[in-house]
């Protein structure tokens, strides 16, 4: 019987979002010391989205303007009028989707992605639509794989719909205590933290709109003109482009300090990473 991590009894862990800090280096790739020892990965897609959504900018006068209630007021009031203009776009866009069910394509993509990668056995990919509290802290400590890799997805259109992002965030956490050294920072606490992972990125796949300079009102408009079998064909394109460029950098060994990752058309991007809290309640 492989060795387990030993982790006894631990709080409940909750998924929060913090702002990647300067000292943070953006992603983490696997060390090839650590690669043989995957021999068996348990995988969790979270695909908690059932329809699209549309970003807004969001009013920030307030941040700038402290101790008023007036530009509190003037927040709120953009953001509101903001989502309306957004709403009125998307509705439709919704309607024309409404019987496609994105998840299962998005799943099929990366199930491909895993078997390509050689970490994951992608006919055993589960799907999470819906997440409870301390999941991910109770998946590991149940998991008799190597280790656990947990992949969450969202996707929506930009504030001036020029583009449809899905934006995904991966992360594989140990449980053979062989891979403990790897560690993003290795400890001996029975506490999974944020950097007990052994690797981390966030990608962004980007399906332009195809007008330059357009405003907000034109880029919508081609949106809503599209069908829903057009609309299906940019949000499969998006998740064979994402999985594909996750499935290449889940090969890519731990870069050597000071030497850039590699880049395709897909970037990582910066945008907030999921990270494991310890809650103050009982596991």
């Amino acid at each position: 019987m492989r060795l387990r991590v030993n982790i006894g009894v631990m709080a409940a862990m909750v998924v929060v979002l913090s702002a990647c800090a300067s000292t943070t280096p953006q992603y983490k790739h696997l060390n090839a010391e650590a690669r043989p020892l995957l021999k068996e990965v348990d995988s969790v897609l979270f695909a908690k989205q059932n329809e699209i959504k549309a970003d807004i900018k969001v009013s920030k006068i307030s941040q700038y303007v402290q101790g008023h209630i007036v530009p509190v007021l003037i927040d709120v009031g953009l953001n509101a009028y903001r989502s309306h203009k957004a709403n009125k776009i998307i509705t439709p866009i919704r309607m024309a989707l409404q019987d496609y069910d994105y998840t299962a394509d998005i799943k099929e993509e990366f199930a491909q992605a895993l078997m390509t990668s050689e970490l994951g056995d992608g006919d055993s990919l589960k799907i999470l639509r819906e997440e409870p509290q301390g999941f991910r802290a109770a998946f590991i400590r149940k998991s008799e794989a190597d280790a656990v890799m947990f992949i969450d997805v969202n996707y929506a259109f930009t504030p001036k719909f020029d583009a449809m992002n899905l934006i995904s965030s991966v992360m594989i956490f140990p449980v053979n205590p062989a891979l403990s050294p790897y560690k993003e920072k290795p400890d001996t606490d029975n506490v999974i933290e944020y950097d007990d992972n052994i690797y981390r990125n966030q990608f962004m796949a980007s399906i332009p709109v195809g007008i330059k300079d357009g405003t907000r009102d034109e880029n919508g408009a081609v949106w809503m003109d599209m069908s829903g079998d057009q609309l299906k064909a940019r949000l499969q394109e998006a998740a064979q482009k994402l999985a594909a460029h996750i499935a290449n950098d889940l090969k890519t060994d731990e870069i050597i300090e000071g030497q850039d990752p590699v880049t395709s058309e897909i970037v990582a991007t910066e945008t907030p990473k999921p990270v494991l809290a310890e809650s103050e309640t009982g596991a």
